[in-house]
């Protein structure tokens, strides 16, 4: 890169490959970052740190017997980094425009002394699976043979109480009504029985009078 230009920001990325050996696994690296300031050009030497730090996944199996994968990936982590040639200025007296040959960029690479460990693991275990179920049917049972006991000994008795109340009650409210229906008939026989009484009274006397008329005369004479 030559002629009147400059470097204002910068693109940096790390990349690898990735590597399976049976049950270990170090997954690709693929990262990059930008760096760049407003109104700024790089100086003549840059420094860019880039730190690592270890991701380290354990995946146990379902069962005991099952083996146990493990997994990782190098994490960059990258640092703000100011670009300004304000110190080439204080230097030569004018800034740098240009791609000079002795412009170094400088990317210093470390590791952290920690790593990051993520252990996946089943909630549970089979046998210990097989052993929660068994327990979950006996609770099973035995809440069914609790709520039979409470549903013969308190609910049923309950029940068949509520109905010997109820069918007495009704046996009394039907005794009552049949007195009072019983009473009412035999005063209506009585009445009909007094007005049938009369009108036969009533009947003899007149036939009494078409028989004999001349009691009908001696009553009239007497009159």
């Amino acid at each position: 890169m030559t002629g009147p230009y400059w470097i204002g920001a910068i693109r940096l990325c790390i990349r690898g490959e990735g590597q399976i050996n049976v049950s270990s696994t170090l997954r690709q690296l693929d990262s990059c970052q930008f760096y760049a300031t407003p109104n700024r050009a790089i100086g003549r030497l840059t420094h860019i740190p880039i730190v690592f730090i270890k991701n380290i996944n354990v995946t146990h199996g379902l069962g005991a017997s099952d083996q146990t994968l493990y997994s990782g990936i190098w994490i960059p982590t990258f640092t703000i980094v100011p670009l300004s040639d304000e110190e080439y200025y204080v230097d030569y007296g004018n800034y740098l425009r240009y791609m000079s040959s002795l412009t170094i960029i400088q990317v210093m690479l470390d590791e952290r002394p920690f790593f990051m460990k993520n252990i996946e693991q089943p909630i549970v275990r089979t046998a210990e699976l097989v052993f929660k179920l068994l327990l979950f049917t006996s609770l099973c049972i035995e809440l069914f043979g609790f709520l039979f006991l409470i549903v013969k000994l308190l609910i049923a008795p309950l029940l068949r109480w509520i109905v010997y109340l109820w069918k007495k009650r009704r046996g009394q409210n039907d005794k009552s009504n049949s007195s009072n229906g019983f009473t009412r008939s035999s005063s209506h026989s009585i009445s009909s029985y007094k007005k049938d009484s009369i009108q036969k009274m009533e009947i003899d006397q007149m036939m009494t009078l078409e028989t004999n008329p001349s009691i009908f005369k001696i009553k009239q004479q007497d009159t």
